[in-house]
């Protein structure tokens, strides 16, 4: 007999152990977010000389933390809260994220290839309709508050064809972003810690965000029930975001090293 995904019991079960993940990838989320604070504060106080690619670190840190707690939140309430308002930040935050993740890594390859207008003009057109396609996403996530299961129930998703579009174009993007800076490091033949740095982060980076995305696509195109559907989305965000920043405070310190 073929498991319904749809029945009231099989949509709770699933709320459920969502909640419980949410709450573990606050804590993955926390715990780099406090870790690695001296590197944050050597910004902020000062320590640190200021540029502006830093202003994108910190929106996708900022962002990481405000999804995963609202989702925490959302799933594991004790009493009433308002969910669509829940709902919304997770999502602004998730389509602001996402994009400032992949913007991160973008800059490292532009910087590889020296601003050349025929790497960085195409990357920013492609990361244009990443937005894009990240905000269609906010006009079909409804959530309502259950006073049987003391929970926000996803309700209503964006349409799976538009979930799978979603993550497979980051997909791709993460890909061309990744190809090109490894080519450039690659045909440069450059042995300096800094380009290997910048390979070895890449790649890590590409795998961890695709593996994250691939989850969520799988899941989206499989339409089980409105849970399953965004079941990973949660996951995908603190990955990608996990990953990129660790990119940029990796390059920033070993440049301190040589400075020093």
């Amino acid at each position: 007999m073929a498991k319904d995904w749809l029945s009231p019991a099989e949509l709770q079960k699933d709320t459920a152990i969502y909640g419980k993940f949410a709450l573990v990838l606050a804590g993955i989320a926390a715990w780099d977010f406090l870790s690695t604070l001296p590197f944050d504060w050597s910004i902020i106080s000062g320590k640190r000389k200021f540029r502006w690619p830093m202003l994108l670190y910190f929106i996708a840190r900022i962002c990481m933390i405000l999804h995963i707690f609202a989702y925490a939140v959302n799933l594991n309430a004790m009493s009433k809260i308002p969910c669509m308002e829940v709902v919304w930040i997770s999502k602004v935050t998730d389509a602001i994220g996402t994009p400032v993740s992949s913007g991160i890594l973008l800059l490292r390859t532009v910087a590889v290839w020296h601003q050349k207008k025929r790497i960085w003009i195409p990357l920013v057109c492609m990361l244009l309709v990443q937005i894009v396609l990240w905000l269609q996403t906010f006009r079909y996530s409804t959530s309502v508050w259950s006073d049987q299961r003391k929970a926000c129930l996803v309700v209503k998703t964006a349409p799976n064809p538009l979930l799978v579009a979603v993550f497979s174009y980051t997909m791709a993007f993460d890909f061309v972003i990744m190809a090109l800076c490894s080519y450039r490091l690659y045909k440069s033949r450059s042995t300096s810690p800094i380009s290997n740095l910048l390979f070895r982060d890449g790649i890590v980076y590409f795998a961890a965000a695709f593996g994250a995305n691939l989850v969520q696509s799988v899941l989206g195109a499989l339409a089980l029930n409105p849970v399953m559907n965004i079941f990973a989305l949660p996951f995908a965000l603190v990955v990608s975001v996990i990953a990129a920043t660790a990119v940029f405070r990796n390059v920033f310190t070993l440049y301190d090293g040589f400075a020093g």
